[in-house]
């Protein structure tokens, strides 16, 4: 996790510098996605969006279908492109130390006609977006505005004055079923005792485990840089098969509770919720009874 942004860096140089063409960019994007989930993706040098209306609101708010900059401000070129126009994929692709590459999208989950254009903010650069309700035959609904920055690993609302609040206990419920049905209760606390039960197609698993302070206090950073605490306390949206959050949040003195139904409450918001599931992988768990 990064717990905190560093100063940007003096350019270091790398392969998407010397991209020039929608070609090159598919390749890239191509290159980087080693697990294969855009592989159907294609990149036009004109805009490519199939869908009339957003196609027309691309152009008033001046989308490019590429853009190049340093997001991170690690001195090396990043990307955000969009590709297919069936699907209208907006990818960010983030670029490392030694010629590495991550791939996302960007507009994933209700972010229908996702409008995105890179603005400066001194130093930082920031992703301006516009993002609208799919209605019936592919109009465009209310629209929503985004203005966001990379940080903690992931696009967050930005923020030019976070808090710094000092959290006690994370504690998270998610719930989703689709093809199967998954049901996740996590509470982490200050000390770095971390609590998971875990029930699949109604098998439990009751685990612990440590948690580094560092790790801690990248959740805690994170938690400060998105508002979490200034947040509504109810999120709803509408549609089938979409996962559901409830997030508890303890601060010394007092405690937020958001109940998000179908997890997009907001980009920080999500952000937590994918680093706090993503623990199930990378802590070293022990077994306990049920």
């Amino acid at each position: 996790m990064v717990a905190r942004s560093s100063p940007a860096q003096p350019s270091a140089g790398n392969r998407i510098d010397g991209i020039n063409t929608a070609q090159a960019v598919e390749e890239l994007i191509h290159a980087a996605d080693t697990a294969g989930h855009f592989s159907y993706v294609t990149v036009s040098d004109t805009l490519s969006i199939r869908n009339r209306d957003c196609k027309c609101q691309a152009r008033k708010r001046g989308v490019k279908p590429w853009v190049k900059a340093d997001f991170d401000g690690n001195g090396r070129t990043d990307l955000l492109a969009i590709g297919d126009a069936n699907r209208q994929e907006v990818l960010l692709v983030m670029a490392f130390d030694g010629d590495k590459y991550t791939v996302r999208r960007v507009n994933y989950g209700s972010k229908y006609c996702f409008l995105p254009v890179v603005a400066d903010k001194g130093v930082t650069k920031l992703i301006e977006a516009k993002s609208y309700v799919r209605r019936f035959g592919g109009r465009l609904g209310t629209s929503r505005r985004y203005r966001l920055v990379y940080k903690h690993g992931g696009l967050i609302e930005y923020n030019p004055q976070p808090g710094a609040q000092r959290v006690e206990s994370i504690a998270l419920s998610y719930f989703m079923s689709y093809h199967r049905k998954v049901k996740v209760d996590m509470t982490i606390t200050d000390s770095g005792f971390v609590v998971c039960r875990e029930e699949t197609d109604g098998v439990v698993t009751n685990r612990v485990a440590g948690l580094a302070k560092a790790e801690f206090e990248a959740l805690t950073d994170l938690i400060n840089y998105a508002g979490i605490g200034r947040r509504r306390a109810t999120y709803t949206r509408s549609g089938n098969h979409h996962p559901h959050y409830y997030l508890t949040v303890a601060y010394e003195g007092g405690f937020k509770q958001i109940d998000d139904d179908g997890g997009e409450g907001s980009m920080g918001l999500e952000l937590l919720y994918e680093k706090m599931l993503a623990l199930r992988n990378s802590l070293r768990w022990q077994e306990v009874e049920k």
